[in-house]
């Protein structure tokens, strides 16, 4: 384990600080895998589209790594779906990883994007982030690569053990679930995500019972938004970033 790493688990943090994530107000409204409706999925083409043409909405998006150790932003195993060509991520070098271009629904192709792009590129400017780590046995790294980014950022995971460690590492920390009734709530989350088509009203009560905002993911019609809006959902996680929902002050 390295130095950085190890401070983060061993050492009390730094004075407090402020970042993007202090700004959120709800409800609001994230670009899931950055709006990959009308953008091409998960690149920094498609996140600095949602900055642009979208502002105010968070940038959900997913870490896998390459057989080197790099960390890109990408969702499954394999480039299959998403890009011109076929393979899989984690045999592929940086310099095959560039050479990957991403399908864009609008026609033509947008270039891979590696972690550190996206961090560079919107760390400060008030965008809040939000990675989910899918190579679970990769925390180590996905930790000490955010942690200088800490406060623009939420992480965001399925895995009970990761999520654990990055709480205690002191993010801010989505949990992900599609069974809220009986999922186990890791102590010190931000905030619970839950597929929208498991929630009601009842089970949006109970989850701000625990003193937890509800996340929803992912609605893509605006009758869906308004639904979840109106039982008391606080954030909605969407492929279309066109949707809207009203912003007003934390209360």
């Amino acid at each position: 384990m390295s130095l950085l790493l190890s401070s983060v688990f061993n050492v009390a943090a730094p004075e407090p600080q402020t970042g993007a994530v202090d700004t959120i107000a709800y409800p609001n409204i994230s670009a899931h895998r950055g709006g990959k409706t009308i953008y091409p999925e998960n690149t920094l083409t498609a996140f600095k589209q949602v900055a642009a043409n979208h502002p105010g909405q968070m940038l959900e998006f997913d870490v896998r790594y390459l057989k080197d150790g790099t960390a890109v932003v990408i969702h499954n195993a394999t480039i299959d779906a998403t890009a011109t060509t076929t393979g899989t991520v984690a045999d592929m070098t940086l310099a095959q990883w560039k050479k990957v271009r991403i399908k864009d629904p609008a026609g033509g192709t947008a270039p891979t994007s590696t972690l550190q792009e996206v961090l560079d590129e919107f760390a400060g400017t008030g965008v809040v982030m939000e990675p989910e780590l899918k190579d679970h046995d990769q925390a180590d790294r996905f930790i000490e690569q955010l942690w200088p980014y800490r406060h623009d950022l939420i992480v965001q995971s399925t895995n009970l053990d990761n999520l654990k460690r990055f709480v205690k590492s002191g993010f801010h920390t989505l949990q992900v679930t599609s069974v809220p009734e009986t999922v186990d709530i890791i102590p010190g989350i931000y905030a619970l995500a839950v597929r929208h088509t498991v929630l009601t009203p009842a089970i949006v009560d109970m989850i701000h019972d625990k003193g937890l905002p509800v996340w929803a993911w992912t609605p893509n019609t605006q009758a869906a938004v308004d639904d979840l809006l109106n039982m008391g959902v606080d954030s909605v996680c969407t492929d279309d970033p066109r949707l809207s929902v009203e912003r007003e002050p934390n209360g």
